[in-house]
């Protein structure tokens, strides 16, 4: 039985740990319950803010300033970095921009597109800026979306989902070892038909 997978395996110890140490079991499972609930809260904020962003932009038309607008700015490449593959994304390029008086950096989500472009330093290009900061880069017809280029990623959903199952298993595995905790605590004689 070498090849025994990892899901029987924590199948067999939690069964061992519940009828041994039920106890430990029960306070392992909360705790991890209150390590999931942060993670599931923070994946929800983060869900819902992302679905604002995007219904904001979708909603919002060009103006020459404002927080609910966007604007359409020339801008002045000053020099691009390349992050190294494996550093944060294999795909990202970082531009510095010289618009309004100010420098932006501006990470594009596809290097390998912006590369291809062959944008050098010194030339001009159409920046896209919405609260505060550039999403969209546009040199001659192309168009490099930011890293924060408010669009709505659907798998985040289920990553949402995702957590608040794993949290509420937890949670009911936690109440049913409490039964069993209480169970063993009370003498037979006391029990009764509902558990």
């Amino acid at each position: 039985m070498q090849n025994m997978s990892a899901g029987v395996g924590v199948s067999i110890g939690v069964s061992v740990l519940s009828r041994r140490h039920p106890r430990l079991l029960f306070w392992i499972l909360i705790g991890s319950v209150a390590a999931f609930v942060p993670l599931a809260i923070w994946v929800t904020a983060g869900t819902i803010q992302q679905f604002q962003d995007s219904r904001s932009y979708a909603a919002s038309r060009a103006c020459a300033s404002g927080e609910d607008c966007y604007q359409n700015q020339t801008a002045t490449v000053v020099r691009t970095t390349m992050r190294p593959d494996g550093y944060t994304s294999s795909r990202e390029a970082i531009v510095t921009l010289q618009l309004a008086g100010t420098q932006a950096d501006v990470r594009l989500d596809d290097k390998n597109a912006w590369s291809n472009a062959h944008v050098n330093a010194g030339e001009t290009v159409q920046a896209l800026v919405w609260r505060g900061r550039v999403i969209q880069v546009a040199r001659g017809g192309a168009t490099f979306r930011s890293v924060d280029f408010p669009s709505f990623d659907w798998s985040n959903v289920l990553v949402l989902v995702l957590a608040w199952t794993v949290t509420a298993i937890f949670a009911y595995m936690a109440f049913q070892t409490r039964r069993l905790v209480k169970q063993r605590e009370t003498p037979m004689s006391q029990w009764s038909a509902a558990g």
